[in-house]
């Protein structure tokens, strides 16, 4: 069964207090996040993100158009589109993040984690749906797992949550740490360490030393899963050991 939308995800003084900002203007309230227009539904915070093809800026008018319930933007909006709340800040991208943690921070869910070269999505959906057995879930849509998708989809987490579901992915060098620092999760769960990106990685051993920066992002007590049958388990077991996991688990 599909979560159904808040009308009030986010508040006006929310999303003021998260882009430490001065809340402006009539009380408002948003039933979600978006970055693309093309997928927007009505009352979504429309993030104007930049990115190597495309610029959000440019969408900002069909944004409103379908109904944007506010704009995240680094530019004013032309006086003619201003049809809802508009926030203008530094870097979109940075906005975002910080929704992402402010909803993190908020939130009493148990947060999962998860990474590994395959298997990723796979695990991601297996568990939402055991989760969502046992209270609200809020999950990584599709393959949300790099530096907009993360907090994406914290920032579509509702308040009343009982569990979050994210995946975190890299194919650079220094991609996870940040992520997973930003999701804090109870759980850290890595899949498998494959061949996948070795051409910005270089070496398994690089995958698997990038693979258990998840890890660094653990809570206080929180525990870590590992698969028994990978190669680096002795290695990643060290890794959890090092971030003072209170738990180590395995499966295989």
């Amino acid at each position: 069964m599909a979560k159904q939308k808040q009308k009030d995800l986010w508040l006006r003084d929310e999303v003021a207090a998260a882009l430490t900002q001065e809340a402006k203007g009539s009380d408002w309230a948003a039933s979600g996040v978006s970055i693309d227009s093309r997928t927007l539904e009505e009352g979504d915070i429309f993030i104007a993100l930049r990115g190597e093809a495309h610029d959000g800026h440019n969408y900002i008018a069909q944004a409103i158009a379908k109904g944007a319930g506010a704009i995240i933007a680094e530019k004013p909006v032309k006086d003619g589109e201003r049809e809802c709340p508009v926030l203008v800040v530094p870097d979109s991208l940075e906005a975002l993040t910080s929704l992402g943690r402010y909803r993190r921070q908020q939130t009493r869910a148990k947060i999962v984690a998860l990474t590994g070269s395959v298997g990723k999505t796979t695990t991601k959906e297996f568990l939402q749906q055991l989760c969502q057995n046992f209270g609200s879930t809020t999950y990584s849509y599709g393959s949300y797992n790099n530096c907009w998708g993360v907090p994406l989809s914290l920032a579509r987490m509702s308040r009343d949550d009982a569990f979050g579901i994210f995946e975190i992915g890299t194919n650079h060098p220094g991609e996870i740490a940040p992520l997973a620092q930003l999701a804090n999760p109870h759980l850290a769960l890595i899949t498998r360490i494959g061949k996948s990106h070795m051409d910005f990685l270089g070496s398994l051993q690089s995958i698997a030393e990038e693979k258990g920066e998840i890890f660094s992002g653990l809570i206080p007590e929180g525990k870590a899963i590992l698969n028994r049958d990978d190669a680096f388990f002795d290695f990643l077991k060290d890794r959890a050991r090092q971030a003072k996991a209170k738990e180590i688990l395995s499966y295989g």
